[in-house]
């Protein structure tokens, strides 16, 4: 489980960090009023204010809320994962045949350039609905 604390003090620091670089030079997004909103919000809420959609670059991903995903074993125990996604970016539309390998090297830069926060490797790269 994702735990909180985590969460909820790495989150901004976090965000801070990587909105300059996704949005950079980008005059469609003012990512820096949904980090003051942040900034103002108590951490315990920061889950409801995504469920708020009122920020492009920070919202529930209704194709990711209350999503499941099974790990099965050869010789069982299968495990079941909960989870919610928030989205840090939402691009538009995409047409992609084969996408795997370059989202999993995505996420795996994603790791590595901002390895100082363990909040970084919860961070999923896909095409939603």
């Amino acid at each position: 489980m994702l735990k909180d604390e985590v969460f909820q003090h790495q989150l901004i620091p976090l965000l801070e960090k990587l909105y300059p670089i996704i949005y950079n030079k980008s005059k469609y997004y003012d990512y820096k009023e949904t980090l003051n909103k942040l900034k103002s919000t108590e951490p315990s809420l920061f889950l409801a204010l995504a469920k708020d959609k009122s920020y492009e670059e920070f919202q529930i991903d209704p194709y990711g809320e209350d999503d499941y995903l099974y790990f099965e074993k050869k010789f069982k125990p299968s495990v079941t994962l909960s989870y919610n996604s928030i989205m840090l970016s939402a691009e538009g539309k995409i047409s992609m045949e084969v996408y795997g390998r370059q989202f999993n090297f995505f996420k795996y830069c994603i790791t590595q350039t901002f390895g100082e926060f363990s909040l970084a490797n919860a961070i999923r790269v896909y095409i939603t609905g």
